[in-house]
């Protein structure tokens, strides 16, 4: 399984195989490529205004230079990448934390101020979230009252001993 920072690395390269690219000028005059034709199921193909007058005398190096077939950005992708890029860590507000007594990692503020992460459940019965207890019916008789954020918790270690964690 890639780490976080493998991750981060693999969305940098989508976004930016995926972004919005300007379309680039004429490698050969600098000028503004324009939009030649669409459609024929290829990319819309982009051309150099100023290579027409070459092209007719029978030159076709400019015309050839200056036709760019332009990919434009996904933005279904690049959404996607934002969303990703957001869920920090993992993070998520407390409003989509699941509510059948599985066990995940709750994040609240104290009174003091502090951050405080917690293993709880959502009790239906107590209408509340709780701190987990050591067994998987127990539940401890901390209340977590002001929870604001939650995660999942992290996949065990692969291939560890009970023994060894």
């Amino acid at each position: 399984m890639p780490d976080i920072d493998e991750l981060r690395k693999m969305l940098g390269r989508l976004r930016e195989r995926y972004g919005e690219k300007p379309v680039p000028p004429c490698p050969v005059c600098g000028a503004a490529l324009k939009l030649g034709s669409i459609g024929g199921g290829s990319y819309p193909k982009f051309t150099c205004p100023n290579a027409g007058e070459d092209l007719r005398r029978g030159d076709t190096a400019h015309y050839d230079a200056g036709t760019h077939y332009h990919q434009f950005g996904d933005p279904d992708v690049i959404a996607l990448l934002t969303r990703l890029e957001k869920a920090k860590d993992g993070w998520r507000p407390i409003e989509t934390a699941p509510k059948d007594g599985s066990t995940i990692l709750l994040a609240e503020r104290t009174w003091g101020g502090n951050l405080v992460v917690t293993p709880g459940r959502w009790f239906e019965d107590e209408q509340g979230w709780w701190e987990h207890g050591s067994h998987p019916t127990d539940y401890a008789d901390q209340r977590i009252d002001h929870p604001t954020h939650w995660m999942p918790l992290p996949s065990p270690p692969e291939n560890a001993n009970v023994d060894q964690l």
